[in-house]
């Protein structure tokens, strides 16, 4: 087998193997539905029954959409899973049909943070940031799609740029992935005067949102109100609505006891270094981007933002793994460059190799992407199991090893 038909297999493989993904994330949704999980569901149904506070906008079209279908919130919460996930893999993976090499892009791919994160640690998925990853994955696509041609409309930026605020007053922490897609507009447009004024304006009405979020925190008799418009419907367990009840002071306490009691610190710089592996082969695709000045300080920005956000709130994970997606599906916006369309990962060295060796090199690989695959994972807070994550728990049980 030559090197290009390899290539050629990596293509073919994209469609059932991102629809693979997609069918078990639904399967999972399903499951959080029929458990009405106080954090894959609740997170969708915070509203301003109490009154005007952060992150309840989404929650009140649910309330309000309940009462006219006569459905439950939490149907509508699994409906909402379903659509953002549904564009996100879809615009997801045209990006990657696009790309003429993947082999930059397997390990990622196969990796348990990039599209089956909301698996392997299902609490930390299926939260309102996929409404984020819907966003960019369309914008990316628009980028990739029209980079080359002489007409640069504004009008995806524009459409997003005119929703984001709904997106921050829905959930707040949406604000500080707001850089990654500004990233692309200048991309995508170049940097001068004229456009530096219309970012200004694009982003205007997202800043005034989030400073209302800021400024409406929310408290105890919000959580109440809240529970009391759902009724029997409201999570039995507290979850996210009762997080409204807290304030960042609550938040920075969880945040010290979970470095100094659950080795917060040590746990995800070893969560990052597993992760940075699979972007070794992507290193030229990063670099292109960061080659970007504006773009590249408010991909910083947004990293450093979501570290300040580390602060006051114990959902690492999950912050970890929105950059490094996001990084990943902005670098898919551009063109492949010829360093990185020369990429190998080393096969075509290996199938110079007597048949012996190319066989146990072939295994060797198999079992290492496996191991890279489903051998750890990245909670997205709390918990310590370096290896068992709720996808691979699942196989081993059925295995009978666990």
């Amino acid at each position: 087998m030559t090197l290009e038909n390899i290539n050629k297999l990596l293509r073919y493989s994209v469609i059932p193997m991102m629809g693979t993904f997609f069918l078990m994330t639904l399967y999972v949704s399903y499951r959080q539905y029929m458990a009405n999980d106080e954090w894959t569901i609740g997170d969708w149904l915070i509203n301003y029954e109490g009154g005007f506070a952060r992150r309840g906008l989404y929650g009140q079209f649910i309330l309000e959409a309940s009462k006219l279908t006569g459905y439950t919130p939490a149907f509508f919460a699994m409906c909402s899973h379903w659509f953002f996930y549904s564009i996100f893999f879809f615009f997801s993976t045209r990006l990657l049909l696009k790309e003429q090499n993947l082999f930059s892009t397997l390990l990622l791919l196969i990796s348990p943070f990039i599209f089956t994160f909301q698996i392997h640690a299902t609490l930390g998925g299926f939260r309102k940031e996929i409404i984020y990853l819907a966003a960019l994955s369309y914008i990316s696509f628009t980028v990739r799609s029209s980079l080359q041609g002489s007409d640069r409309n504004s009008k995806a930026f524009i459409i997003v740029a005119a929703l984001y605020p709904l997106m921050i007053l829905s959930h707040e922490m949406l604000a500080f992935f707001l850089p990654y897609i500004m990233a692309l507009y200048f991309i995508y447009h170049g940097v001068d005067k004229a456009r530096i004024i219309q970012a200004k304006l694009l982003v205007l009405p997202s800043v005034i949102a989030f400073v209302f979020a800021y400024l409406y925190q929310g408290g105890p008799e919000f959580v109440s109100a809240i529970k009391s418009s759902l009724g029997s419907q409201a999570p039995i367990k507290k979850g996210a609505i009762d997080w409204i009840g807290h304030d960042t002071h609550f938040g920075t306490n969880q945040v010290i006891n979970a470095i100094q009691n659950h080795s917060y610190l040590p746990r995800y710089f070893w969560y990052s270094s597993l992760a940075l592996i699979a972007f070794i082969p992507f290193r030229h695709r990063v670099a292109q981007v960061l080659s970007y000045k504006l773009p590249a300080l408010l991909i910083f920005l947004s990293i450093l933002s979501s570290i300040a956000l580390s602060a006051v709130a114990i959902d690492w994970g999950r912050f970890l793994y929105l950059n490094l997606l996001s990084l990943f599906i902005v670098c898919l916006a551009l063109e492949q460059s010829p360093k990185d369309l020369n990429i190998t990962l080393g096969i075509e060295g290996l199938l110079e190799k007597p048949v012996a060796l190319i066989f146990l090199g072939t295994l060797a690989g198999i079992a290492f992407l496996v191991l890279y695959g489903v051998g750890w994972y990245i909670p997205h807070c709390c918990e310590w199991s370096p290896y068992q994550s709720d996808l691979t728990r699942k196989l081993l049980t059925s295995l009978g090893l666990n």
